[in-house]
């Protein structure tokens, strides 16, 4: 990983933010995936808002965040239309500005309705099943390049600023069989959209990808990649970042 170190000039651009950030915003997107983002009007629309919120906004830089289809979120980052997506593991992020510290360390599960006695043991296993995942996600490259491949009736896509809520509508109605989800996001919505978590299962758990604050690729895009990796350590060693994740019922992930 790279050391804040390596940026000598990281004081000076603070403190240029500082003086020239008056009227500058941070224009954020991404589709609505909680805890990190959500309902852009919501009192506490994701942790990851609150931490950019936290970092920015004392500098004189406002958030201005919006949700919006994946795919077109980050075509957006880097064709230089907005300047960051939240979520983005490094597949997705690939030609966007990684900071030197993620936002999140999630592992990614595939889930199925109680009482599913389907087993995965490889890509095959999806065969059996009747897919659902989100337009644009990756998730493993195996499982990438399953969904890259198939169509319906095999792989039911899901797109648009909240594809989760369609697509754990359509597993419970039975529409589809099995859905790949980070676990935390999975279990939030679950939770907070009076589901019961008992009528779900996770039949497989990978070992956990970082996501980032993804920013689009100029110099600017470098600039504030280095700003939220000297203010996400800031929140962190003050203990601010840990109240922000207990306003979720969230624990720091390093």
């Amino acid at each position: 990983m790279r050391k804040l170190l390596r940026f000598p000039w990281l004081l000076g651009g603070l403190g240029w933010a500082a003086i020239s950030g008056s009227g500058e915003m941070l224009r954020i997107r991404a589709d609505e995936w909680m805890p990190y983002n959500g309902n852009p009007k919501a009192e506490h629309p994701g942790y990851a808002i609150d931490v950019l919120r936290e970092i920015f906004t004392p500098l004189g830089i406002q958030i201005e965040y919006q949700t919006m289809p994946w795919g077109d979120a980050l075509k957006a980052a880097k064709d230089g239309e907005i300047e960051a997506v939240v979520g983005a593991n490094t597949r997705e992020g690939a030609g966007l500005v990684l900071p030197a510290q993620e936002i999140g360390n999630p592992r990614v599960g595939l889930f199925v309705r109680k009482g599913s006695t389907w087993v995965y043991e490889n890509p095959l296993s999806f065969k059996k099943i009747h897919l659902g995942a989100i337009q644009d996600y990756k998730y493993w490259d195996t499982l990438d390049d399953y969904i890259l491949k198939h169509d319906a009736p095999l792989v039911t896509k899901f797109s648009g600023n909240t594809p989760l809520n369609d697509a754990v509508a359509q597993l419970d109605a039975g529409l589809i069989d099995v859905m790949p989800e980070t676990y935390t996001v999975f279990m939030w919505f679950v939770r907070n959209s009076g589901r019961k978590v008992a009528n779900y299962q996770y039949v497989y758990l990978d070992a956990g990808d970082p996501v980032y604050v993804a920013f689009k690729p100029n110099p600017d895009g470098r600039h504030y990649a280095a700003v939220f990796d000297a203010g996400l350590e800031k929140l962190r060693k003050s203990g601010k970042l840990s109240q922000i994740l207990l306003r979720y019922g969230l624990t720091d992930w390093r």
